[in-house]
């Protein structure tokens, strides 16, 4: 009970951390390289995260596998694609009814549906990002 405890808390404490850097999303940044992907594939991997995070249980790998690869403009590409879409805390998963879920961006979601030790693996997928 106590490592769960902690892990709610590290988990949180992240959050509050990445809410303090990247308050309103994230942004195109010019000094890295423009993005490589059109907006359809953008909003394909977009879709492809969603459907990795919407139901109850996670699949990390299909998330990891849509998001390989990318790089820093790619990645808020996607981002911008997925946009803001209802999450359900009670249940950790999207809900039927969008009213009854708090709108949370692709950041928020994989943050909120992965365990410290993956999002840790996700910075090795993505470290310009986590």
């Amino acid at each position: 009970t106590l490592y769960i405890v902690g892990g709610l808390a590290a988990i949180y404490a992240s959050y509050k951390v990445y809410k303090l850097i990247f308050p309103g999303g994230l942004d195109m940044d010019p000094r890295k390289d423009p993005p490589t992907i059109t907006d359809s594939q953008a909003i394909t991997i977009a879709g492809r995260c969603y459907t990795a995070m919407a139901s109850a249980g996670t699949d990390e790998q299909a998330l990891f596998a849509a998001l390989s690869g990318l790089k820093y403009n790619d990645y808020v590409k996607v981002s911008k694609a997925f946009g803001l879409r209802p999450y359900f805390y009670l249940t950790g998963e999207a809900h039927v009814f969008d009213w009854m879920g708090t709108n949370l961006n692709l950041e928020e979601w994989i943050i909120e549906e992965l365990e410290l030790s993956e999002i840790q693996e996700l910075s090795n997928i993505l470290p310009e990002i986590f």
